[in-house]
């Protein structure tokens, strides 16, 4: 069954404040949530730590090729934060994160999320589609995951191209969250179909 690509995907590179002599590590949960509706929003979780104690580390800058996703916000545990855009060409998008207070010290760490709209399900007859864009630069980040978040009335996973690493049920709230980690790789979007029927023996 063929999957279809007819969607605006946003691919994410994070770059160090100082790219030439980096000195903290960035991780990375980016967490597509899907209500029972087929929209989605993307949850971008970052963890910066500064590995030295001679800088202070107080922005965040990455890149956004493609169409500027809706509704980008940003919060950390001090409230709202400060978001900076600069086009850098007619696809290029840089975003630039001020935080609310810097990163000092050795082995110190800030947590910070970026909020925004994600890509709708593709309605497929029986079966819904999602495609999942992957990080353009998988170097940029120490580590990396995407999680996606999905209600159970989306049916059975019969095809996930690369698979889960795992998967989480919770009854509470009657989604489960699919974690794909060990077999990322650069510009290889992920690619599902839900559904409630059995798989026709999709590779």
């Amino acid at each position: 069954m063929p999957i279809l690509l007819g969607i605006l995907l946003l691919f994410l590179s994070a770059l160090p404040v100082k790219a030439e002599t980096p000195k903290f590590t960035t991780d990375l949960i980016v967490n597509y949530i899907y209500s029972a509706t087929g929209s989605s929003i993307v949850k971008q979780n970052f963890t910066v730590t500064n590995l030295t104690s001679q800088y202070l580390i107080s922005n965040y800058e990455y890149r956004i090729t493609g169409p500027f996703p809706d509704h980008l916000s940003g919060r950390d545990a001090k409230g709202p934060l400060t978001l900076q855009t600069e086009k850098l060409n007619d696809a290029i998008t840089l975003v630039r994160v001020i935080f609310n207070d810097v990163v000092a010290g050795k082995n110190h760490s800030l947590h910070f999320t970026l909020t925004h709209d994600g890509p709708p399900l593709i309605q497929n007859g029986e079966t819904k589609e999602i495609v999942l864009p992957a990080i353009s630069d998988i170097s940029s980040v120490s580590d990396y995951a995407i999680w996606l978040t999905v209600p159970h009335s989306f049916g059975l996973l019969a095809y996930s191209s690369p698979p889960p690493t795992s998967h989480k049920p919770e009854e509470k709230s009657k989604t489960t969250t699919y974690i794909y980690k060990d077999n990322l790789s650069e510009n290889l979007n992920i690619q599902t179909i839900f559904g409630n029927f059995q798989s026709w023996g999709m590779k």
